[in-house]
């Protein structure tokens, strides 16, 4: 899970940050282990009920207990996770992309801009630019191409991706 866990305002808990999709991932798998939880319990009055052996009730709510330890865990991420300054799952119109060159070693940090218009040098890039080309539709992590104009083929890594809070 990633994670950057620095100290809250006021110290507070310390802030998660975590894309949507993990959020959504998250919360997703909580309510499957509120249902598997459920499930659990059930079974534990089953084998209360039929009184077998102490080992299979011991088992059986061992297994409860590391279910509700897993609950408690993510719990506890989600009630701290942020999404960092509006992160986006993909490279879009809007997007601040960081970003290195590898074959330089060069990092940057553009918006990808739809047109020309809205170029401002020296923190914008054009969508139809071969890097801005490249760029769309990225993700964090990826590792895209960008065909330049003289023909020489730029790897470039994507660090990361962010809408700007308006």
């Amino acid at each position: 899970m990633p994670t950057n866990q620095s100290p809250a305002i006021g110290g507070g808990e310390a802030v998660v940050y975590m894309s949507r999709a993990s959020i959504k991932r998250d919360e997703d798998a909580l309510e499957k282990l509120t249902e598997k939880i459920k499930a659990k319990q059930a079974e534990l009055r089953e084998v209360g009920n039929g009184r077998p052996d102490d080992t299979t009730r011991l088992i059986v709510q061992e297994e409860l207990d590391s279910l509700l330890m897993q609950q408690r865990d993510l719990e506890y991420t989600l009630s701290r996770a942020e999404v960092p300054c509006g992160s986006t799952e993909r490279a879009e119109v809007g997007s601040k992309v960081t970003f290195v060159l590898i074959r330089t070693g060069k990092r940057l940090t553009l918006t990808l801009v739809s047109s020309k218009g809205d170029i401002n040098k020296d923190k914008t890039i054009s969508k139809d630019s071969p890097v801005g080309k490249a760029l769309l539709g990225s993700t964090a992590g990826d590792t895209v191409t960008a065909l330049l104009g003289s023909g020489v083929e730029e790897q470039i890594e994507v660090i990361d991706i962010c809408v700007e809070e308006e």
